[in-house]
């Protein structure tokens, strides 16, 4: 939540660091119509500083919503047959994961059987000159 906080105020404070350094730098241009106009809105840095607060509340408060929720009792059994932190059953991503990475390797595995293939063929073509008289 600080975090958040000290984001929001370092984004509101380059916003007015930079509108006032450009608006310095191109006072003496007429190229820009209504430039006196050109100010920082007070509902745009409420609405900012809004996002940030609840951007860091939701992204500190689920993983610590998750975290305070554990199952103690099957934790204290994987730890201790399998050792700390260690799943016996893998979970639907890893297996999914998994699944896919056989998946692309018996596709490559395919591809390389196909290209051999070709080559053989390939060479059983005749080419339609003597190739022993190259070179």
């Amino acid at each position: 939540m600080l975090l958040a906080l000290i984001g929001g105020a370092a984004g509101c404070a380059l916003a007015l660091g930079v509108t006032t350094t450009a608006l310095k730098g191109l006072a003496s241009d007429a190229i820009v119509p209504r430039l006196d106009e050109v100010a920082i809105d007070l509902r745009v840095l409420s609405f900012a500083t809004l996002v940030s607060v609840l951007t860091g509340l939701l992204f500190g408060l689920v993983p610590a919503l998750h975290a305070s929720r554990p199952n103690m009792n099957e934790a204290l059994k994987d730890a201790g047959r399998t050792g700390i932190g260690r799943r016996r059953t893998p979970t639907p991503a890893r297996r999914a994961g998994r699944r896919r990475g056989r998946a692309l390797g018996r596709a490559a595995h395919r591809r390389r059987l196909a290209r051999c293939e070709a080559c053989g063929r390939c060479r059983g073509v005749n080419p339609g000159f003597d190739p022993r008289r190259i070179c």
